[in-house]
């Protein structure tokens, strides 16, 4: 049902007539086009794989080892087995051979040119192929959710917070020695999102003291029983993505760091309330940005306020001071508005929502963090 969904979206792209096809690189749009997850597809880039798909056709070209977790998965399709060593030539040129048996060489090609090297688009017009540029329309395509793509999301969100309410609960647990070092803290996060059913874990990160005036940090150290920690993580489930981030404060918190977090939940109220259909994301950006200066609360403007997630841990929508789509019922947002704390740390607290017919809805719901987490004693729970 989720395959059919997604291909009748792209049959109704193909009937615009810009292109009859589509030549896709890109693991991120091949999972959105074919529902397969490619396992560690962006930390293997030596694992070229493609998908060559039309009204009638759908081929896979990919090493052999891929080829037998498109199977487990269901493909039922054609799959040509490549060597992972092939030149770009010599990828073009198996790829030219197939859509001339199958009666396809004089279509219309889409390529998703931003994940598609210089070297394949230069060997695909020497080759012959028509080709245009397609992410426009994978981007349009993409940013509106179909429902179960929303409920895996949800799934995905859940199982991240999960694993970062288990996490706190087992830092609480050694709270009086605090013993184990942040890299191990970022560990047990990975593990927790397995053990509730998470697919995959790709950014994560535990991170205190100075390492709180970044954006990313290296989880080195030992955990300190005193101060703002800031866990972030990103999750898979299906080949969807969560993006998880939350700020807490091991010990008793001083009244200037309580209201630099309640500071943080200020603006991203204000941006809640913004979230609906008929918005533009550059409007939303602006009016946060108008209500940080009246309230006298900054934030990181250069990292925008939230984005899309899907098939990839960001994606389009972004809101930021430039993007100027419209938001519409069925896109998913990830709220994520970096204010700072008395000592210049990097405070956020992520959530993600639905954009519903008249507002929004919030699918990362597994606990609430409408205070500051403080955590002040111990606690015998394993999750």
């Amino acid at each position: 049902m989720s395959h059919s969904a997604i291909l009748k979206k792209f049959n109704n792209i193909l009937s615009n007539g810009d292109f009859d096809g589509m030549i896709i690189w890109g693991s991120d749009n091949f999972t959105y086009l074919t529902q397969m997850v490619l396992p560690f597809a962006p930390g293997l880039p030596h694992k070229k794989t493609a998908l060559v798909m039309d009204t009638i056709n759908q081929t896979l070209f990919c090493p052999a080892d891929y080829s037998q977790f498109f199977l487990k998965q269901g493909w039922e399709k054609a799959i040509i087995i490549w060597d992972e060593n092939l030149t770009p030539k010599e990828q073009v040129t198996l790829i030219k051979k197939t859509i001339t048996k199958t009666g396809s060489s004089d279509l219309k090609w889409g390529v998703d040119s931003s994940r598609t090297s210089q070297a394949l688009w230069d060997e695909l017009t020497e080759a012959g192929v028509r080709i245009s540029d397609s992410d426009v329309f994978l981007r349009e395509a993409r940013m509106v959710k179909e429902p179960f793509e929303i409920k895996t999301l949800e799934w995905a969100s859940r199982m991240a917070e999960r694993g970062l309410v288990s996490t706190l609960n087992h830092t609480e647990g050694t709270y009086d020695a605090v013993s184990y070092s942040r890299a191990e803290t970022a560990e047990r996060m990975r593990v927790h999102v397995a053990e509730f059913g998470g697919q995959a874990v790709g950014h994560v990160s535990a991170l205190q003291g100075t390492d709180l005036q970044c954006y990313f940090g290296v989880n080195h150290d030992r955990v300190t029983n005193n101060g703002f920690t800031r866990y972030d993580l990103t999750t898979a489930y299906k080949g969807y993505w969560s993006s998880a981030g939350r700020t807490i404060y091991v010990g008793k918190a001083p009244k200037a760091a309580k209201q630099a977090y309640m500071n943080n939940l200020i603006l991203k109220s204000i941006a809640e309330g913004l979230l609906r259909p008929g918005k533009m994301c550059c409007e939303i950006f602006e009016e946060v940005k108008k209500a940080s200066e009246r309230m006298c609360i900054p934030y990181l403007e250069s990292a925008g306020i939230g984005y899309g997630v899907g098939v990839s841990e960001r994606e389009a929508p972004f809101l930021n001071n430039f993007d100027t789509t419209v938001l519409v019922k069925g896109m998913v947002i990830a709220l994520d508005i970096w204010t700072f704390g008395p000592d210049g740390e990097w405070i956020h607290s992520i959530d993600t929502y639905e954009i519903t017919e008249k507002g929004c809805n919030c699918i990362s719901w597994y606990r609430d963090y409408d205070r500051l987490y403080e955590m002040v004693g111990i606690t015998a729970r394993h999750g």
